[in-house]
């Protein structure tokens, strides 16, 4: 069944119809033996189809509970699947820390999502106190060893099961906590409280569920390329090719920089538009890039008709609003490179659940996300411009000039953008069923 967390984010789970409990029986729902989970639901992924030169993706199961008042946005929590899917996201957003120091970035977004049971605490004066018991299905990245391969399946992975400290109540942690329970020097907010949260710290006093991880799949690398044959369309010159939106979210006069010094354009101003158009000519066929003032054009760009959409700047802890209107997004092929701070944590399942459709549901069909998993500098993220527009010129031309065995793979273009700014680890989301590929020698 697929139920809308809200307009953004849709997911696929099983939920079990418990009603209103006094108390948590342990049988009313089946316990978690009786009720196996089944990452991703009828039909649907455990993944973000990831891949990456300098990291790995694997999938987890976080069992876990979580208890809040039900009071104002939330006074429907017991009986609505989305406030409840919400909530668990609110709280395994805690876990970044603790599984970062075990070596693993988590994805702060739930994949799938199942309700073991459901305790209502009747409280008239403060709201009543709602209690759930859920599974998650959930995906972390790990980097490759410094020496050696990436792991090839769970055999090769030191531990696979984790303790993780949540708070029990993850909402107005500032308000409640101070800085009590986060790093005080860089004074947190409610919003990015998870972001420096230190539970075991000197006077720290939440109160905190143990949840349990256990990691379930390791996923290989693999060859995958960009569906160069979708980026090959007729452009107002008469060449084929594709276009590109750029949104730098800061610095725009550096990647302007990128455009004009490292790659030799010249722009030209386009009557009755806000961005500054270059042309980027190759054999046979042309890039067009249009260089917006600021990111505030991005849904514009969503929605424009461009196959490329580069955004350089801050990822405001996963806050930004960028894909959280489906309808802003155009059903062709993108490629949508989001080059900020964790990208993958915040924004690959973001992107594909917005691109995902009836007949697409894994949002793979549409989409290619190019993201990373640490952070990084924001002055040098821009830096990727440069190589991967000229290793995607580089596929286009293969492709259109029918040297197709020349053309780029995905991997090998990640590996040039990690070359100019490798600390925050490049990869790709919702690709690894991608369907171009060179013939066979």
């Amino acid at each position: 069944m697929i139920a809308a967390r809200d307009p953004m984010h849709r997911r696929h789970h099983r939920h079990l119809k418990c009603g209103l409990l006094v108390t948590i029986l342990a049988g009313a729902c089946g316990s978690f033996d009786d009720a196996p989970f089944q990452p991703g639901g009828a039909g649907g992924k455990a993944d973000n189809g990831w891949l990456s030169a300098k990291t790995f993706e694997l999938d987890g199961v976080l069992v876990s509970q979580v208890a809040v008042r039900a009071e104002g946005s939330l006074a429907e929590l017991a009986t609505d699947i989305g406030l409840q899917e919400q909530l668990v996201d609110d709280q395994l957003k805690f876990g970044k820390n603790a599984m970062a120091n075990k070596g693993y970035h988590l994805n702060q977004l739930a994949e799938a999502v199942t309700i073991e049971a459901v305790e209502v605490e009747p409280d008239p004066e403060e709201g009543d106190r709602v209690t759930l018991r859920y599974r998650a299905a959930v995906d972390l990245t790990a980097r490759v060893p410094w020496s050696g391969d990436a792991p090839q399946s769970l055999e090769d992975l030191d531990q696979t099961e984790f303790v993780v400290p949540l708070p029990l109540d993850p909402l107005k942690m500032k308000q409640r906590f101070g800085a009590r329970c986060a790093d005080e020097e860089e004074h947190p907010s409610d919003y990015n409280y998870y972001y420096y949260f230190i539970p075991d710290q000197e006077g720290c006093d939440v109160e905190l569920h143990q949840a349990e991880l256990t990691l379930t799949k390791v996923h290989q690398q693999q060859v995958a390329y960009p569906e160069y044959d979708r980026l090959l369309s007729p452009l107002p010159s008469g060449l084929p090719g594709f276009s590109v939106a750029v949104l730098p979210g800061v610095a725009r006069d550096t990647v302007r920089g990128r455009l004009e010094d490292e790659l030799h354009l010249t722009g030209e101003e386009v009557e009755g538009e806000s961005f500054t158009r270059y042309r980027l000519p190759g054999e046979n066929v042309e890039i067009v890039i249009d260089l917006f003032p600021g990111s505030y054009y991005f849904r514009d760009a969503l929605g424009g008709g461009y196959q490329l959409v580069y955004y350089h700047g801050h990822s405001n802890y996963g806050t930004q609003p960028y894909f959280t209107d489906p309808q802003a997004f155009t059903s062709g092929y993108q490629i949508i490179a989001m080059s900020s701070c964790r990208s993958y944590s915040y924004y690959a399942r973001q992107i594909l659940d917005a691109k995902a459709t009836a007949e697409d549901p894994k949002g793979w069909d549409a989409t290619d996300v190019i993201a990373n998993v640490n952070p990084g500098w924001v002055g040098s993220s821009s830096s990727t411009l440069t190589p991967l527009l000229k290793e995607l010129r580089a596929g286009i031309e293969a492709v259109r000039n029918d040297r197709p065995e020349e053309a780029p793979d995905w991997l090998s273009i990640v590996r040039q953008m990690d070359r100019v700014d490798g600390s925050p680890m490049y990869g790709l989301a919702g690709v690894r069923e991608n369907r171009w590929k060179p013939p066979a020698p």
